[in-house]
């Protein structure tokens, strides 16, 4: 499966302090827009210890039936691999309830890789977060503006109902701040961490 590498920072500044750097920054990148977007992540339970240890979410763009995503993300050596790979609601729906023994045999290696790890962890719907967000994609990354965090209440049964009852995460007044940077890796040692085959369903996707 193909993986997205990148390391990772974050900051939480005040409301003056995010439109300031908006504006800086739309003046360094030109033409560039921001994409402005809501996201829910549900994230599956079982394997929170460790950020070494790779954590599974689904993840819903926009309410929308055809963005749906299965994700895979964990932390070696202080960068992030990311791996995602595109499924039908009723496919969700299957995940969800448990219901993943078509994942077995998949094309898709991400598929294949979550019923391993499902079967042998227990993996389970835990809590779904929503983002509310401003993503520009710069020259060597991206930067994203989290201007409200989200906690649904009612856990995974409503990681698609648009009217669901939620608890802030984020300080007021307040902007998480996430600065994304690209891994620039020799050709040859890309391929090989990457490997060969690459599916339709299986891209590196930020969001």
């Amino acid at each position: 499966m193909q993986y997205a590498m990148y390391y990772e920072e974050q900051q939480q500044i005040s409301q003056d302090e995010y439109g300031k750097m908006k504006q800086q920054i739309l003046l360094r990148e030109g033409e560039r827009k921001f994409e402005s977007y809501t996201l829910r992540k549900l994230k599956f339970t079982g394997n929170d210890a460790d950020e070494t240890v790779a954590h599974y979410y689904l993840c819903v763009k926009d309410q929308s039936e055809q963005q749906i995503y299965l994700e895979k993300k964990y932390m070696q050596n202080h960068i992030w691999h990311r791996a995602c790979a595109k499924v039908t609601k009723e496919s969700c729906g299957q995940i969800l309830r448990g219901e993943i023994d078509w994942m077995k045999n998949s094309k898709g290696a991400l598929f294949r890789d979550f019923y391993l790890q499902a079967t042998l962890n227990h993996l389970s719907p835990g809590r779904v977060i929503e983002y509310q967000r401003e993503m520009l994609k710069c020259k060597d990354g991206y930067v994203m503006f989290n201007k409200k965090i989200n906690c649904i209440v009612g856990g995974w049964g409503n990681l698609f109902w648009p009217e669901a009852m939620s608890i802030h995460c984020l300080d007021e007044d307040k902007v998480l701040v996430v600065y994304k940077k690209k891994v620039n890796l020799p050709n040859t040692i890309w391929e090989m961490m990457q490997g060969n085959t690459l599916l339709n369903e299986e891209k590196a996707l930020v969001f």
